[in-house]
């Protein structure tokens, strides 16, 4: 019977099938867009292309230094930099013409020799979302940098500082004392600005090494989103609890199949779904971006699949067990995914976090997700490595999936 009713379920989706096949789809859009901005790639370039304009208006060696720093190699695969005339920069902003312009002010270097504080300015493009945020964090990281820099020169800038304003030569033992200075100033960062002058390079013949890196970096990166995304698909599967209560049909339905087959039809619709969103995910996203992954790891993937997604289900069925209507359920379920997924690793990976939020990271079932699925995919890890990990979700399904179906029912019935 409840498999009937399950299959009712599915039915009648199909009869409008857009909203449910993009709500299956959902957590596959979101691996594609993460694997369109960094899954590998043949050319090993980046594919967020920053197109960028420089205005210096400054012309001095400091205001050069910033300017150059986007001409290395690594940061020519990811920005495309163009200098522009003194005033130019704004227009070809309002015309769409680049993701971001930044301007370098008159009298930049003159303070920082003198030690002032100056801002450069960065214009980002609206209409665009990821490219101007690189440049932002850039500009901020260079910023950061240059102030580190000139902090650590404090006392050679102020002999040449303080021979400039006087209109004085700077004296042979002045020179040789500034010399010392830079040396130790060099010393501390000699590893960043020189690197080793010779290096072992032992490239595979068809670089197979290098793609792995990139394909593991994107499996880490698809684990963590792909654990928020399935949650938020099932949250609006979720819905479907109240749909029959709004359109007035739960009094037939609970009558002609009874409450408790009603709510486990329900919970076990919601469970299926998500395991197709799960396996769309994969079947797509290995072909597609060259993820390394055996058939041992596909099947131990599939079987911890099962549990994973009770787990999850368990948590956004007692959220909607809990509330009172749809709307406030709605309103509840994206605070907590965000919650879980903040603290689960979801959003940003745990070792930027203070130790402190990192030890009660294992409250979220989010967490226990993210990382039994890194280790499966990228150090093929066997079902009794995360024997853990599949006990805690386990433990998490039951007590929350058998509570919040008692409750459904309860409250159903009245």
């Amino acid at each position: 019977m409840i498999w009937k009713l399950i299959l009712k379920d599915i039915r009648r989706r199909i009869k409008q099938p857009a909203g449910y096949l993009i709500l299956v789809a959902m957590p596959l859009i979101f691996a594609l867009l993460i694997g369109l901005v960094f899954g590998p790639k043949e050319s090993g370039e980046s594919l967020i292309q920053v197109k960028m304009l420089i205005e210096d208006r400054d012309d001095s060696f400091a205001s050069h230094f910033i300017a150059n720093a986007f001409g290395n190699e690594e940061m020519q695969n990811m920005f495309d930099v163009s200098a522009v005339d003194s005033g130019a920069g704004r227009p070809l902003m309002d015309q769409g013409k680049a993701s971001a312009l930044l301007i370098i002010p008159q009298g930049f270097g003159d303070s920082l020799l003198h030690q002032n504080t100056i801002a450069l300015t960065l214009i980002k493009n609206p209409s665009e979302s990821f490219a101007p945020k690189i440049a932002e964090e850039t500009v901020q990281i260079l910023a950061e940098g240059g102030d580190r820099l000139v902090a650590m020169a404090e006392g050679p800038l102020k002999t040449i500082r303080r021979r400039l304003d006087s209109d004085t030569e700077i004296s042979e033992p002045e020179i040789a004392l500034m010399g010392v200075q830079l040396y130790r100033m060099i010393r501390k960062v000699d590893n960043i600005l020189f690197p080793p002058l010779i290096t072992l390079n032992s490239p595979t013949s068809d670089d197979s090494e290098e793609d792995s890196d990139r394909s593991s970096m994107f499996a880490f990166i698809l684990c963590a989103v792909l654990v928020m995304a399935l949650l938020f698909s099932l949250e609006v599967l979720s819905r479907d609890f109240f749909m029959e209560q709004e359109i007035n049909t739960l009094t037939r339905q609970r009558i002609a199949v009874g409450t408790i087959r009603y709510v486990l039809a329900k919970t076990g619709f919601i469970y299926l779904s998500g395991l197709v969103s799960f396996a769309l995910v994969w079947m797509i996203a290995v072909p597609l971006f060259g993820i390394s992954l055996s058939l041992v790891q596909a099947g131990r993937m599939a079987l911890f699949s099962l549990v994973l997604m009770a787990g999850l289900t368990g948590v956004i069925t007692m959220i909607y067990a809990l509330a009172k209507n749809r709307n406030q359920g709605q309103s509840i379920a994206p605070a907590v995914i965000l919650g879980f997924s903040m603290l689960g690793g979801a959003m940003m990976p745990l070792e930027n976090f203070p130790p402190f939020i990192r030890r009660i990271s294992v409250i979220s079932p989010v967490y226990w997700g993210i990382e039994a699925l890194q280790k499966i995919t990228i150090a093929d890890a066997s079902l009794r490595d995360i024997s853990i990990h599949v006990a805690i979700l386990a433990a998490i399904a039951v007590l929350l999936l058998i509570p919040s179906i008692i409750f459904q029912q309860r409250k159903f019935r009245s």
